[in-house]
């Protein structure tokens, strides 16, 4: 009847502006890395200044950093 939500562990990779968090969602999605970069500021016209997190399944950390990198940005330090 109902479908029990799947709590899956995350953890933040890349800090990126709004427009490249969007972009990287999609092409990270597009490698079978599913991430997401919600937004999370109080005041979201703030964004562009503060930043948004992407976040993949900590299972998924390794691939989507390396892949960061063949795209010109540098991953959070693991564990962060």
């Amino acid at each position: 009847m109902f479908e029990q939500a799947q709590h899956r562990e995350v953890a933040p990779v890349a800090v990126v502006t709004d427009a490249q968090a969007e972009l990287l969602v999609v092409t990270l999605g597009v490698h079978g890395i599913e991430a997401t970069a919600p937004s999370v500021s109080a005041f979201p016209s703030l964004d562009w200044a503060e930043g948004r997190a992407i976040s993949v399944r900590i299972d998924q950390v390794a691939a989507a950093a390396e892949l960061l990198r063949g795209f010109g940005h540098e991953p959070l330090p693991s564990g962060s």
